[in-house]
């Protein structure tokens, strides 16, 4: 997704002073869309995998917690990656420069590429990750209740741990829906009102809403750290001992130099 925001926001600040790349050259057009929305549906896609994982890791059933191993995910990752760059590239076909804009130039492209963005993006991931938050929590409750049986102090402190994990998920969940939903719901209006007649009053309302919207959708990734930070306190205290870890290295490597240069006396010969 640091891919996604580099090619998708760079050159809207770029051209605030200068001629924007994304508007004037017809190859890094192409090749800022394809990029763009590979990144990003592969991106989400494997968000939704990665709830599915942490339901499986929560369960109390092992061989469900080893369905997921790190061999496995990587393969994912790689096929996920794949599907989605395969799967975007009438965007680095049809795309043009049409009237000083980038945009698809085929209309049954557009109609395809908004049916294929509402769904990867909206129609997979969402009840994907609502269902298995309503999954992890029914695994935690049956792990609380195993919990009050042993009640041990190693007991409660899985238990903090596995609120923290729903808690997380929780917040996830919710950024995720407000900073999307509005971007899939005017591609559903686009897609359904491509055909009518419209206004230039009405196109240039409907633009306005389409990239505050499409800007809107990059507050996701954004804010992960913060979201994060602010829902956990495992997150902040890992978080405090790796900024700890990495002063003292500095501390040192700035102290060895000094140690290292030290003077020497020599005393006259006899």
């Amino acid at each position: 997704m640091f891919i996604t925001l580099c090619i998708g926001i760079v050159p809207y600040l770029y051209g605030l002073n200068h001629p924007n790349p994304y508007n004037t050259l017809s190859s890094y057009c192409k090749a800022h869309n394809y990029i763009v929305q590979s990144c990003s549906m592969a991106y989400r896609l494997l968000m939704a995998i990665a709830c599915i994982d942490r339901y499986l890791h929560t369960s109390n059933n092992i061989s469900r917690q080893e369905m997921l191993n790190i061999r496995v995910t990587y393969r994912i990752i790689i096929i996920t990656t794949i599907v989605c760059l395969c799967l975007s590239i009438h965007v680095s076909i049809w795309s043009d420069i049409s009237g000083n804009i980038c945009t698809i130039t085929s209309v049954p492209i557009v109609i395809y590429n908004n049916i294929y963005v509402f769904i990867v993006s909206g129609l997979i991931p969402i009840p994907i990750m609502l269902i298995c938050a309503l999954l992890i929590q029914r695994n935690l409750a049956n792990k609380r209740k195993n919990v009050e049986r042993m009640r041990n102090i190693r007991g409660r402190e899985h238990q903090q741990k596995d609120r923290q994990v729903l808690l997380m998920l929780s917040v996830q969940i919710l950024v995720y829906l407000i900073s999307n939903l509005p971007w899939l719901g005017i591609m559903s209006y686009l897609v359904f009102t491509y055909n009518q007649i419209k206004s230039p009053y009405q196109n240039t309302i409907e633009s306005l809403i389409r990239y505050f919207f499409y800007f809107l959708a990059y507050t996701y990734p954004v804010v992960s750290f913060y979201m994060y930070t602010l829902s956990s306190r495992t997150f902040r205290r890992e978080l405090m001992k790796m900024l700890k870890s990495a002063l003292i290295c500095y501390r040192k490597q700035s102290i060895a130099p000094v140690l290292g240069h030290t003077t020497r006396i020599q005393y006259p010969a006899n």
